[in-house]
């Protein structure tokens, strides 16, 4: 199935296009053939207000105090276009960390959810994670500063726990991977692809780093969550470091979570616009999943039958690029699958 339209900017010939840059860095991975990825609302946030959206979070743990520490709702803020979460204290026995949470059990298979985010410079951990009744994930569990494992900061530390009988009867699925860049150095986009039951793979800047099949069926939804924690084995954080907020606060600046539909297969219309010298090809959301073809002639034609796809742009309903004065006619469709 296609659609075939020619597009040309006013005043002019004709214009090549091509992906957008850092398309790799964030959003989904490609999705099965047949399939688009769909946003979900309750589980996105670009944290660009002044509070918490009561509406989606908590700024607390539902069920669940802490380890090593305690979390305290008023080490939650948000400002400068994203969530901190800060752990802070008066004496190292009374450590007060953070948590946000879901307000509901919103998170279930065939999704995929990543995250923005740079920990704090303490022996705490900075994590991004979920959980339900008896299954866990744990996408990353970072350390910006572990007093027992100094270069801890350059591994993205992953998880699964299998406990259906409990904690005690525990089945883990543990695994890590070297960044390039310390968590505490910089934002680093953390994502998961819950395939289904027994089926994960993690994320790293859009990159795939690791595969795990849990120790049981992950059937349940689970909670989402964000928080900072002491790890009593990485070493307790200074009072010093606790109490400096240059380094005690770990950094939050959105997290998005997507859900596989069937891709709309009737025939789509395509947009161009020009803005600040690009030309913008847009089509229906609901058409992710389709690939833009291209075809350039430099002298005026018709469409004809050499055509190229566009690179990513089946994970897309948006191509931009310079214009190229040069080029003769420019067409393009819409093809699928």
């Amino acid at each position: 199935m296609e659609i075939v339209h020619r597009i040309v900017a006013p005043g002019i010939l004709g214009a090549l296009l091509t992906v957008a840059a850092n398309a790799a860095l964030a959003g989904p991975p490609m999705p099965p053939l047949g399939y688009t990825w769909q946003p979900i609302a309750e589980l996105t946030d670009e944290f660009n207000g002044t509070s918490l959206d009561t509406n989606k979070w908590l700024n607390y743990h539902p069920y669940w105090s802490g380890r090593g520490s305690t979390f305290d709702p008023a080490n939650v803020s948000l400002g400068n276009g994203g969530l901190a979460l800060q752990s802070t204290a008066t004496t190292v026995t009374n450590i007060r960390a953070a948590c946000v949470s879901s307000k509901t059990k919103a998170a279930a298979s065939g999704c995929y959810y990543e995250a923005s985010v740079m920990a704090s410079k303490l022996s705490m951990t900075s994590s991004f994670w979920f959980q339900g009744s008896y299954s866990e994930i744990d996408v990353t569990e970072t350390l910006g500063a572990s007093l027992r494992n100094p270069g801890g900061n350059l591994l993205m530390p992953m998880n699964t726990h299998y406990f259906t009988n409990g904690w005690g009867s525990d089945i883990y699925t543990s695994r890590q991977w070297n960044m390039p860049t310390g968590c505490e150095a910089e934002f680093h986009t953390y994502g998961v692809w819950w395939r289904d039951s027994r089926n994960l793979t993690m994320y790293h800047n859009g990159t795939a780093v690791a595969d795990i099949s849990p120790g049981g069926d992950f059937l349940e939804s689970q909670y989402m969550f964000f928080d900072t924690e002491v790890f009593s084995w990485e070493g307790t954080p200074t009072l010093a470091s606790l109490q400096d907020p240059t380094r005690n606060t770990m950094y939050v600046d959105w997290v998005r979570a997507w859900k596989l539909v069937p891709v709309a297969t009737n025939s789509p219309s395509l947009t161009a616009s020009v803005s600040n010298g690009n030309l913008l090809v847009s089509w229906p959301q609901d058409h992710v999943g389709w690939t833009l073809q291209v075809r350039t002639n430099s002298q005026p034609a018709g469409p004809g039958t050499n055509w190229s796809p566009m690179i990513n742009s089946r994970t897309t309903n948006l191509m931009v690029d310079p214009i190229d004065r040069n080029s003769g006619s420019t067409f393009y469709r819409l093809e699928y699958p």
